[in-house]
């Protein structure tokens, strides 16, 4: 499986056109016809997930698209977590560790 099908296949549950999965490969440096590295992948999502953001609802001759943006995010938090990166989206869900103050 190559970047280009991995990506489309995954961005296309959030509706993200192919033409916005190209540039999320140009921006990240990745050759969309090599066999997909998964992990890659995934952190090429994470770092452009605010270019993969709609910026408006989608609604044409009764056909409209919303998002679920509780389920979106979960998804970043998800990715966050599993790439080990910060979740941006939730800057307080980290836990530090304070117990040599007291």
């Amino acid at each position: 499986m190559t970047y280009r099908e991995y990506l489309t296949a995954t961005l296309r549950r959030f509706f993200i056109n192919s033409e916005d999965v190209e540039i999320l490969m140009l921006n990240q440096g990745i050759r969309p016809d090599d066999e997909v590295d998964i992990p890659t992948a995934k952190r090429a999502m994470y770092h452009e997930f605010s270019t993969l953001l709609p910026l408006a609802n989608v609604s044409e001759g009764g056909f409209s698209v919303s998002w679920d943006a509780d389920m979106v995010a979960a998804w970043y938090s998800m990715l966050a977590v599993e790439l080990d990166e910060p979740d941006i989206l939730n800057p307080g869900s980290s836990i530090t560790n304070i117990t040599d103050i007291w």
